[in-house]
């Protein structure tokens, strides 16, 4: 136990800054790619074609009109 404590006595400010921060990022990340899933904002449909030149002819878009 005495090890843990020192070495959170030893952690400076500047690394749980950091640490936080990246996190954060990550954190905001997944988040924003779950809300683009669930409200189906991420294009395409649903299945990563949104860069194919043939997505509007997908069977899924099809159904969705």
């Amino acid at each position: 136990m005495r090890g843990f404590i020192s070495a959170l006595l030893a952690v400076k400010p500047i690394d749980i800054v950091i640490v936080a921060v990246t996190a954060l990022i990550v954190l905001s990340v997944i988040g924003y790619s779950v809300w683009k899933k669930k409200t189906g904002k991420g294009g395409g449909c649903g299945c990563g074609c949104k860069s194919c030149p043939s997505a509007d002819k997908c069977n899924a878009n099809k159904k969705k009109e």
